[in-house]
């Protein structure tokens, strides 16, 4: 995607999608700049959901909490040069256990 940024210099941003037949789980997200990703989940998913680890192409893991929204807003955490890359996305219950793993679907 391109854009203009506040000084009218012409960027381009590297953003993504991911919806896999019949998955309970949408992913999205941009891997350039400000890296995050969005993840929205069906119903039946959401109900035993509790919180999501996102790990990044350099390895640093960011967990957030649902709350009662389908989705999340997980950022990379900091600003970058070039583009970082998700590269698995863990959903886990109330007992710690894991109900997705984006690296097995």
């Amino acid at each position: 995607m391109l854009y203009k940024d506040g000084s009218g210099t012409i960027r381009d941003k590297k953003v993504w999608g991911e919806l896999l037949e019949n998955s309970p789980v949408y992913l999205s997200g941009s891997a350039t700049n400000y890296p995050f990703v969005t993840i929205l989940l069906n119903e039946k998913l959401m109900k035993g959901a509790s919180y999501a680890e996102v790990t990044f192409r350099d390895g640093t893991k960011v967990t957030k909490k649902f709350s009662k929204s389908i989705g999340l807003i997980v950022p990379y955490g900091r600003v970058i040069n070039g583009d970082m890359q998700m590269e698995n996305v863990l959903i886990y219950n109330n007992s710690n256990s894991v109900i997705y793993n984006k690296a097995t679907q």
